[in-house]
């Protein structure tokens, strides 16, 4: 960074991460809150910069209300003892691990965190080569259709409660044209 050789200090903005530069006289301001759940773990604060001194030091901020971000499933993170780690106040971002849906998981997990701001669902790891083609679609049942896809997204096979209840609703959507 020669651009900054003649100043004695250098302030850039934007930045969320103080310590994106390694550079006594260039710093980055950082943000002396938490904006996203990708800073969950971030320290936060502020540079003190003193013009007698020759380099600027940073001062750590606690928030009144930290973020915290949580994975696991619905009825994990429900639970008491789960939600007592957490901090009343806290902004929780949560990733949802449950391999099928759930009812109400978005009520259920508000009720337990009020300040619950994102919520994403998890699915599977896909394989490098995403998802397999599949010859002669064209030619497949709907049952079939639909159990070869649930197996490409979901990475296994329905369970034969949920492919009997595939079958009842293709047949009523059957009955129905």
């Amino acid at each position: 960074m020669d651009l900054f050789a003649s100043f004695d200090y250098v302030a850039l903005g934007h930045i969320h991460k103080a310590n994106a530069l390694q550079m006594d006289k260039v710093k980055y301001s950082g943000s002396p809150l938490k904006f996203s759940a990708s800073e969950a773990k971030d320290k936060k604060g502020v540079w003190i910069v003193d013009t007698n001194m020759d380099a600027p030091y940073f001062r750590e901020i606690q928030p009144l209300n930290d973020l915290y971000q949580l994975k696991g499933t619905v009825a994990e993170l429900t639970r008491a003892e789960k939600r007592q780690e957490i901090p009343v106040g806290s902004y929780v971002s949560v990733i949802m691990t449950d391999e099928k849906p759930v009812f109400d998981s978005y009520e259920r997990l508000l009720a337990c965190y009020p300040h619950m701001f994102n919520l994403q669902r998890q699915t599977p790891a896909f394989s490098s080569t995403g998802f397999e083609v599949v010859a002669g679609v064209g030619e497949m049942q709907p049952t079939e259709l639909v159990q070869t896809f649930f197996s490409q997204v979901i990475g296994k096979d329905l369970e034969p409660a949920d492919l009997a209840l595939v079958e009842d609703c293709l047949q009523k959507v059957g009955k129905e044209d």
